[in-house]
């Protein structure tokens, strides 16, 4: 398994994780910025492995 391929895995495990933290916390009010945090979070690493695979790809 080369580099590229855990980091690829540990990213969507990761993003996996952030939607599961957000579906936990999203029925609280008061924790609508940590909400919001990790939704931000939670694109932010999509659009980095989205624009590393088209990267690779050119």
């Amino acid at each position: 398994m080369s580099l590229n391929s855990l980091t690829t895995f540990l990213l969507v495990c990761a993003v996996e994780t952030l939607v599961r933290l957000r579906t936990a916390l999203a029925g609280n009010p008061g924790l609508r910025l940590a909400v919001r945090l990790l939704d931000n979070l939670r694109i932010g690493l999509v659009f980095a492995l989205v624009l590393e695979a088209f990267k690779l790809g050119s």
